[in-house]
């Protein structure tokens, strides 16, 4: 199955990294749709718009 993995970067510094199942049955085709996914659990986790706006997202897959 895998998982992907979003590293949320505010300036240099590493904020946080979320790790994403990937199911073969609904797997998103674009990065973007794991951003979306980081967006989304940084908003539950309390930060604040303008914070989510100017972080940066990279996306990588999980090493075996």
């Amino acid at each position: 199955m895998g998982r992907k993995v979003v590293d949320v970067f505010l300036g240099d510094r590493l904020l946080k990294s979320y790790a994403f199942d990937r199911d073969p049955a609904s797997l998103p085709a674009f990065d973007q749709d794991y951003i979306d996914r980081a967006r989304r659990r940084l908003q539950e986790d309390g930060y604040g718009p303008g914070l989510i706006a100017d972080a940066r997202f990279i996306v990588r897959d999980e090493p075996a």
